[in-house]
């Protein structure tokens, strides 16, 4: 009589393979779970450029501030990205988007949108950037995959 059912060694198989599986569909939703992040924060970070380049275009000056609007400075603090005007300290807002992670780099290290028209400025002097000159931020994330998204910002303050 023949009887019916797994060997052991079927048995192991079959587990071994279903481990395989499942291991390889763990990491792929582990990278694309980072994937995800870096492009949450090149968003917020785009965001956070047109709203500051907004700003210095209406001239709008922060709550409680009667300071006229010569420049809009934005700029990296800590884990914040920060906007300010005049970089007197009056601060527009404040996003905290660097999450574990992730690292915002802004080249050049200060961004300054000029009252009035929204162009980019290499300073505080009003030595604006040239038609075909860009500044650019990277947003990198080093967690099991290493990437980076750039974003560019034109001599006129639009984002790219």
């Amino acid at each position: 009589m023949k009887k019916k059912g797994f060997t052991l060694i079927e048995l192991m198989v079959t587990v071994s393979l279903m481990i395989i599986l499942v291991g390889g569909g763990v990491i792929y939703l582990n990278n694309f779970n980072i994937r995800q992040k870096l492009d949450k924060a090149q968003a917020e970070v785009a965001s956070t450029i047109k709203l500051a380049a907004n700003f210095a275009k209406v001239k709008q000056s922060p709550l409680g501030n009667s300071d006229e609007v010569n420049y809009v400075r934005l700029r990296v603090n800590g884990l914040n990205v920060e906007a300010d005007i005049n970089g007197v300290g009056t601060t527009y807002f404040s996003k905290n988007i660097l999450e574990s992670g992730l690292t915002v780099t802004f080249n050049p290290a200060i961004l300054y949108f000029w009252g009035g028209s929204g162009q980019l400025s290499n300073d505080v002097n009003g030595s604006f950037y040239g038609a075909t000159q860009k500044a650019d931020v990277r947003i990198s994330i080093n967690q099991g995959i290493a990437e980076t998204r750039v974003i560019f910002i034109n001599s006129l303050g639009g984002v790219n």
